[in-house]
């Protein structure tokens, strides 16, 4: 199987800032949590990371402290920041032109591709399930981590 092949039809983006903050959520008592602490334990690179969380607390997910004490939290209770949420934070707005699997240019407009409306139906389950699980849904079947690393 292909290593490129995307979970869900999720981008590296979103999988990796689902990571983080679930990650997050699975440590409250952690209060504020370094980039670099969380890209360690979760071995994604800490720039990518930093990146995300930046987006992510721009989007109202996070906030952020600066200085020595400084670090990340979720912004809402992890029982109020569903997948879903994380996954749109992680998104550039769409053009007009959907991505198709049978046409090159993809589906825009009135020609769509015979899978087209099967497409969309498959996306809105996927996008349905991601609304129904929280961040503290998530959170509850992380492993504790190795601090001692």
């Amino acid at each position: 199987m292909n290593g490129d092949v995307r979970l869900l039809g999720l981008s590296k983006s979103a999988r990796y800032a689902l990571m983080g903050l679930v990650h997050l959520a699975a440590r409250p008592q952690e209060g504020l949590v370094l980039v670099e602490a969380a890209a360690r334990a979760l071995e994604l690179p800490p720039s990518y990371l930093a990146k995300l969380f930046q987006r992510m607390a721009r989007k109202g997910l996070l906030t952020s402290h600066r200085g020595p004490r400084g670090g990340y939290a979720l912004a809402r209770a992890p029982e109020d920041i569903t997948l879903a949420d994380v996954v749109a934070a992680t998104q550039e707005p769409a053009a007009g032109k959907r991505e198709c699997l049978l046409e090159p240019r993809g589906c825009t407009g009135a020609k769509v591709c015979s899978i087209h409306e099967d497409v969309l139906a498959a996306e809105r389950r996927i996008q349905d399930a991601l609304s129904r699980i929280t961040l503290a849904q998530a959170a509850r079947t992380q492993p504790e981590v190795n601090h001692a690393a």
